[in-house]
């Protein structure tokens, strides 16, 4: 883990211009203005064994090494490991000509009487990119783009989610295209594919598109592709411009996401095999910020991108000291229904505050926490209060950690961004807890990333 030099400092994203946080705090780390008082993203430790790629505002990709928060106007990402199969997402070894070189690793199927060939590459929003050209008067047959055309090898009981970047820069005759997975038996013999809606109008921009599939009894390898299950019938004159570009196909523990929809993580570089990208844990101290027995936590962040079981956005903790295991964090329940308060105190007793339906996946949010004693309660978006009293003290000795996206044992993280972390000393009243977690409040617009 990397660590920096610890202090109270006020810095904002304008140069000479002071950030004081919000009124009263002791903390306020303001990831999407990029903005810190009383700690700053220079003291957050950060362990992740990789690099990463994350998305900014504009939809653009930036890269951020291993050990590096991986910040942008979005907010602050964390995602668990995962591992992306397609031995080739970054598009090495294209080669522009007719018919040129797909990228290593790929292979297509053409409809009969057509042709493909590599018309470009480059790069865009960060991702690399090939354009091909499908042309000919197609008699039958079907278009199918496959990015590992080996397979993968799967199992009972898993979950896989494959996806692509793709804009559809000229249209003519192909009128349906599609993500898909493959299902082949150990005998060989193809049994179907999984398949999304028709994207060809969505592709009139770049964009990603994706689907998912959990493995039956009997499927034995899958391949994720782009699929054209156009009939041809009678002769249809194909003229397509498509650029492609960063295959990933990923598996996701049941265990974790236990129902659909499965979504796809951030884009996993791979060049000559299957890579993967660590799972983030992230903290900064508290020591000196006066928390020991008493604070109120406001957070802003977006819901997970799935139904992910204990998905946490924030967790005040003391690295669970032997003897003394004392935790609070805001995180989804056991089956992603609900968010809750999961809290943990010396007797080793989870206690958890009644909590409140998730709202939709992918969705700004707004919550506010207090403590003191043996008294927790809580707001989600300006709702009345829910609260409980615990017959042991939830801390009495404070608080050593705040982890964002995640818990302490690197563990159960968010898999989206968490945008602002707001701390006061001392336990607010429940008229302000609903106040503080009324989006209005912060000038937040929860169907917009725009504000």
């Amino acid at each position: 883990m990397l660590r920096r030099g610890v202090g109270r400092r006020n810095l904002s994203r304008g140069i000479g211009l002071p950030f004081f946080g919000a009124p009263g705090s002791v903390l306020d780390m303001d990831f999407r203005q990029n903005r810190y008082f009383g700690r700053t993203l220079a003291d957050m430790e950060c362990a992740r064994v990789s690099g990463a790629y994350t998305e900014t505002a504009a939809g653009d990709y930036v890269y951020h090494t291993d050990h590096v928060p991986r910040r942008t106007d979005n907010g602050l990402m964390s995602e668990s490991i995962r591992t992306n199969v397609i031995t080739n997402s970054w598009t090495i070894g294209a080669a522009v000509g007719n018919p040129g070189l797909l990228p290593a690793g790929w292979a297509a199927i053409v409809p009969t009487g057509t042709t493909l060939s590599v018309e470009g590459k480059g790069t865009t929003k960060g991702l690399p990119y090939v354009d091909l050209r499908l042309r000919g008067t197609a008699t039958g047959g079907s278009f199918r783009l496959q990015f590992d055309p080996a397979g993968e090898a799967v199992a009972p009981g898993q979950n896989w989610a494959g996806s692509f970047f793709l804009q559809a820069l000229e249209v003519k005759g192909l009128t349906d295209l599609r993500a898909a997975i493959r299902k082949q038996n150990s005998s060989g013999i193809f049994i179907g594919d999984t398949v999304n809606s028709n994207i060809l109008s969505a592709a009139a921009t770049w964009g990603r598109f994706a689907t998912s599939n959990p493995t039956t009894l009997g499927d034995a390898k899958f391949f994720f592709g782009l699929l054209g299950p156009q009939n041809f019938t009678g002769g249809v004159v194909l003229d397509e411009m498509l650029r492609v570009g960063l295959p990933q196909f990923e598996q996701w523990d049941p265990t974790i996401v236990p129902s659909s929809p499965v979504m796809t993580s951030s884009p996993i570089r791979t060049e000559e095999g299957a890579a993967a990208r660590g799972g983030e844990v992230l903290r900064v101290p508290l020591a000196g910020l006066g928390l020991d027995t008493a604070l109120t936590c406001v957070v802003i962040a977006r819901t997970s991108r799935m139904n992910r079981n204990y998905g946490t956005y924030v967790e005040f903790n003391n690295w669970f000291t032997p003897g003394s295991m004392d935790a609070i964090a805001l995180r989804n329940n056991s089956n992603a229904t609900t968010m809750i308060l999961d809290v943990v105190t010396d007797d080793n007793a989870n206690q958890d505050v009644p909590g409140y339906t998730i709202p939709p996946r992918n969705t700004r949010f707004c919550a506010a926490f207090a403590f003191t004693g043996h008294d927790l309660a809580w707001s989600l978006n300006g709702q009345p209060i829910k609260a409980v009293t615990s017959t042991v003290p939830f801390e009495d000795g404070g608080y050593q950690w705040l982890n964002f996206g995640g818990t302490w044992g690197g563990v159960h993280q968010s898999e989206n961004f968490v945008e602002r972390v707001i701390v006061y000393s001392g336990r607010r009243s429940n008229a302000e807890l609903v106040a503080l977690s009324n989006p209005a409040t912060w000038d937040l617009d929860l169907t917009s990333w725009g504000d």
